[in-house]
C-alpha cells in the first residue's frame, strides 16, 4: 500500500517485533469465538479463510488451529517475517499484498477477514472502497467480508491530546500518547508511540514514531461496502471488553470501542465447504 494511504511506518514496520506486546493470546481466542458465532449466524459453513492485514500472524494461526484453511497477507515484510517465525511448519501461507489490490490468485474464499484497526489504517474513503472491492473479488459467491472499525469513542479515548496508555511486557515498555486536539468523525487522528527495549543490565533503547488512523463513520463504511460490490448484512457493537470485546450488541459509536461489519458477496448462500 502506498505511503500516503497507510499510517505509521514505524508502527507497521520497525516495531513489528514488539507489536504483540499490545495483545495477549487470550485476545485472539476471544475474537475467534465471537467471529465463529457471527459466521454461523450468517450461514457461513465454508473453511477457506483469507486474513487481510494479518500482521504478525496471530489471528491467522488461531483460525488455522480451529480448522480453517487460512491464507494470511499483509503489506509489511517485517510483520510477515514475524508471522513466518511463529509458523515453522508452514501451515499458513503468508503473502505480501496491498489490500486495495489483492492478487488475482487470491479467490474463492468463504471468508475475508480484516481484524483490529486494519480499516482505520486506510486514510482515505476511496481507499476503503478500493479495499472492499478487492476483497469482494477474493470471495466466492455468497462469501462474507468481516471487519471491525474503531468508533468515535475509541478515537476520543486513545487519540485525543492528553490520553495515554502504558503497556509493560518482559523487556519492553510501550507508551501510547494521543496527539489530536479534537478527533473528528471521518477524519484522521494521530498518536505518538514510544517503545523502550531492555538491551541488558542497565541499558535501554528508545524509539518513537507517529501513528495515524482515520475514523470511518457508519455512513462511510456502508457506502464503501455498497460501492465495493457487497451487501451489508450485519453491524454489531463489540462490548464486554476493553479491546475486541466479548459480546455483540446494537452498534453505538458513542459507547462501543469497535463496530463489527458483515458484508456478503451476492450469490448463492449459505456458503458450504
Amino acid at each position: 500500500m502506498t505511503q500516503s494511504t497507510v499510517s505509521a511506518d514505524l508502527y507497521i514496520h520497525a516495531l513489528a517485533d514488539v507489536y504483540d506486546t499490545l495483545k495477549t493470546p487470550k485476545d485472539y481466542e476471544l475474537w475467534a469465538d465471537l467471529l465463529e458465532g457471527v459466521l454461523g449466524e450468517h450461514g457461513c459453513r465454508g473453511v477457506r479463510f483469507l486474513d487481510v492485514g494479518c500482521g504478525t500472524g496471530s489471528s491467522s494461526l488461531v483460525f488455522q488451529r480451529r480448522g480453517f484453511e487460512v491464507v494470511g497477507c499483509d503489506i509489511s515484510a517485517e510483520m510477515l517475517a514475524v508471522a513466518r517465525r511463529k509458523d515453522p511448519a508452514h501451515d499458513v501461507p503468508f503473502l505480501q499484498a496491498d489490500m486495495r489490490e489483492l492478487p488475482a490468485s487470491l479467490s474463492g474464499f468463504h471468508v475475508v477477514h480484516w481484524m483490529d484497526d486494519v480499516a482505520n489504517h486506510l486514510l482515505e474513503a476511496d481507499d476503503l472502497t478500493a479495499a472492499v472491492r478487492s476483497s469482494a473479488g477474493a470471495l466466492a459467491p455468497g462469501g462474507l467480508l468481516v471487519f471491525d472499525v474503531n468508533t468515535e469513542a475509541t478515537f476520543g479515548a486513545h487519540f485525543a491530546r492528553g490520553r495515554q496508555l502504558v503497556v509493560e511486557r518482559d523487556d519492553v515498555v510501550l507508551i501510547w500518547r494521543g496527539r489530536t486536539e479534537r478527533p473528528a468523525p471521518d477524519s484522521p487522528a494521530q498518536a505518538l508511540i514510544t517503545v523502550f527495549r531492555h538491551r541488558g543490565e542497565d541499558l535501554w533503547t528508545r524509539e518513537s514514531g507517529a501513528v495515524v488512523e482515520r475514523h470511518h463513520s457508519d455512513a462511510t463504511v456502508r457506502r464503501a461496502i455498497t460501492d465495493g460490490g457487497l451487501d451489508v448484512v450485519g453491524a454489531y457493537g463489540l462490548g464486554g471488553g476493553p479491546r475486541s470485546g466479548t459480546s455483540l450488541e446494537p452498534a453505538d459509536e458513542a459507547v462501543h470501542p469497535k463496530i463489527l461489519y458483515v458484508a456478503r458477496r451476492p450469490g448463492s448462500a449459505p456458503v458450504d465447504a
